[in-house]
């Protein structure tokens, strides 16, 4: 195969098609809902679902799969429960729009050389789910926070915790920060704690690069410093036995997970789950394997 340039001003370099622009475009930026900017206002395709049948769309603007898409009005969808709503592209007739597919077993089609789909939204018995994916902007979510790796594992709870956390893929790396500030009635449950990623994390090898601070309110407030671990889809934390022990434990709780405020990590025994305590961590990791 001949080695190919484009575009130029002359020659076939100067031959603009869809094909290549979309070959050349989807380098430039990851498929997904661009997020409204004061100059443009475009909005972001966000779904409202009237039940039991309507779903009205929002303006918006995406990338997807190397087209730029515009919908300047506001969409009224007739659904049938179940279904999905796509953004839908389809080259052949040069033509986008939001359409719905019925059924429990819908999903986007994602053809690098055809039809490109990206998610907006499902309903399911009643249930809407909002399934956009945005590029290009950080993110809210709300981390899981599990524990595992006991006998009888309870999970911990949040209570009144006041939790920020955001994150924003670049291609396929995900980077992410949280800050945790324990209320009250925070609970740290029974076992190893593990805090859920924003994004599923490649299975090998499976690494989340990152660092964490735990703030402990008694004897007037300290500090202590972790690193992070990848566990399938979320992360642990790992920090000092002690201030002049550069060996780490993994933070857990084994004190049980009745009462409030309770939760005791036997290694450190200072990063109790209290109110008062807080803790910040960030990082990033990839969301697909590495080529050879």
């Amino acid at each position: 195969m001949a080695t190919r340039i484009w575009p130029t001003d002359g020659a076939d370099g100067s031959v603009a098609t869809e094909f290549r622009w979309r070959a050349m475009a989807r380098t430039w930026r990851m498929s997904g809902i661009l997020p409204e900017e004061p100059l443009t206002n475009w909005g972001e395709f966000q779904a409202v679902f009237t039940p039991p049948n309507v779903l009205n769309v929002n303006p918006g603007a995406a990338w997807v799969d190397g087209h730029f898409v515009i919908n300047e009005d506001i969409l009224e969808l007739p659904i049938t429960d179940p279904g999905l709503a796509v953004l839908h592209v389809d080259p052949a007739t040069n033509s986008a729009a939001v359409i719905w597919k019925a059924g429990g077993g819908a999903s986007a089609i994602q053809d690098p050389f055809g039809i490109y789909e990206l998610p907006i939204c499902r309903v399911n018995g009643g249930t809407f789910t909002d399934l956009r994916p945005f590029t290009g902007a950080w993110r809210k979510y709300t981390p899981t926070w599990t524990a595992s790796g006991v006998p009888g594992s309870v999970n911990p709870v949040y209570g009144s915790t006041t939790i920020q956390a955001s994150y924003i893929e670049v291609d396929t790396v995900v980077h992410f920060q949280i800050r945790l500030d324990f209320g009250s009635n925070a609970n740290g449950g029974l076992g190893f704690l593990n805090l859920g990623l924003p994004k599923p994390l490649v299975a090998f090898p499976g690494v989340v690069i990152g660092s964490a601070q735990y703030y402990h309110p008694s004897g007037g407030g300290t500090w202590y410093n972790g690193v992070l671990n990848g566990y399938q889809n979320a992360f642990q934390i790992f920090f000092p036995l002690t201030p002049t022990n550069t060996r780490t434990g993994q933070w857990q709780n084994q004190s049980g997970a009745g009462g409030t405020g309770t939760g005791v990590p036997q290694i450190p025994g200072a990063l109790t789950v209290v109110q008062g305590a807080a803790l910040i961590a960030g990082g990033w990791y990839a969301t697909v394997e590495a080529r050879q």
